[in-house]
C-alpha cells in the first residue's frame, strides 16, 4: 500500500494512516488521503483468507461525495449488484477495484482540472 501512495506522491499533500496490519492470511489498511486539490479519500481495504471488504470514499473540499467505489458481496446474495460505484445522485454496478486503480481515477480528474484551469 506504501509503495503505492508513493507512485501519486505529485497529487497527494499528505496521508493519514489509521490503521495497517499485514498478517500472513491478510491485511488491514484504513487511511485517509488528502490531495493538491483539497480533496480527500477515505481508504477501508481488508483482506481476510478468501474475502474481501473494501470501501473508498472521495470527499470534495467540503466533505461532500464524489465518488464511492465499495462492495457488499457478503451481506448481498445479488451478486450483479455486489460491487458499486457511486456518484452523488446514481449508483452503478461495478466490478471489483482496487486501491490503484482509485488513485489512477483521481490522478486523471486532478490532472484535467489543472489543465482547463491554465485555459
Amino acid at each position: 500500500m506504501l509503495d503505492i501512495i508513493h507512485k501519486f506522491k505529485k497529487i497527494i499533500s499528505s496521508v493519514n494512516i489509521i490503521k495497517y496490519d499485514i498478517e500472513p492470511i491478510g491485511y488491514r489498511f484504513h487511511a485517509e488521503i488528502y490531495f493538491i486539490n483539497g480533496y480527500k479519500l477515505i481508504v477501508r481495504d481488508y483482506q481476510f483468507e478468501d474475502k474481501r471488504k473494501y470501501s473508498f470514499n472521495w470527499l470534495d473540499n467540503k466533505d461532500n461525495l464524489v465518488i464511492r467505489w465499495g462492495n457488499a458481496v457478503q451481506w448481498n446474495v445479488n451478486l450483479v449488484n455486489a460491487f458499486q460505484k457511486s456518484m452523488k445522485e446514481k449508483i452503478e454496478p461495478y466490478f471489483k477495484v482496487f486501491f490503484e486503480e482509485v488513485l489512477y481515477e483521481i490522478e486523471e480528474y486532478i490532472n484535467k482540472k489543472k489543465i482547463f484551469e491554465k485555459k
